[in-house]
């Protein structure tokens, strides 16, 4: 097949899951679906940003060791892995508990950490598989009871909506008015 016959082809676009498909000769028995998706870069996977998964200073420590080559400088990802592994945490807490014999209950809890951990760090790594690295600056946030640490990138969701809204829409405009594009 040499060209598309605009007359019985078609694009499906799906936004949600980054797919766009392209069919060919659709009321025909040998009918042919070409799809492409957009898939994340295997680097987002590396580290456990935005997933809740809570790691102790030292294990995150051992695991950016690993995968420093996300960093812009490897100089930034030894500071930080220095950081992790050299961490002090000082801990001021208060706890008062009261309770009668009618059912009264009170209790209170005050605490306060001051920690030599980071408050954060940047990385440079694609958020789509082909694409250039990007910055994102990944949080570190302290549980208060285990005193375990969990990676935030708040911005890091957005920048994946967004890019992968741009490259939809530049594959739908390279297609322009050639073809029909339906959205599902």
């Amino acid at each position: 097949m040499d060209t598309i016959n605009p007359e019985c082809s078609h694009v499906l676009v799906d936004r949600e899951r980054g797919t766009i498909s392209l069919v060919l000769n659709e009321s025909s028995a040998y009918a042919t679906k070409v799809t492409g998706q957009i898939t994340d870069a295997p680097e987002l996977a590396v580290l456990p940003i935005n997933t809740g998964k809570a790691l102790t200073p030292l294990a995150l420590s051992d695991l950016i060791k690993m995968h420093r080559y996300l960093f812009s400088t490897r100089d930034a990802a030894l500071k930080l892995v220095s950081d992790l592994r050299s961490a002090k945490t000082k801990i001021d807490g208060y706890f008062e508990r009261a309770k009668d014999d009618r059912g009264n209950f009170a209790q209170i809890r005050r605490q306060a950490i001051e920690s030599t951990i980071p408050e954060g760090f940047d990385l440079s790594l694609p958020i789509v598989r082909g694409q250039n690295p990007i910055d994102v600056h990944v949080e570190i946030a302290i549980n208060p009871d285990t005193l375990e640490c969990t990676l935030l990138a708040p911005d890091l969701t957005e920048k994946q909506r967004v890019l992968r809204e741009e490259l939809i829409s530049e594959e739908l405009e390279a297609i322009g008015n050639l073809l029909v594009i339906i959205e599902v």
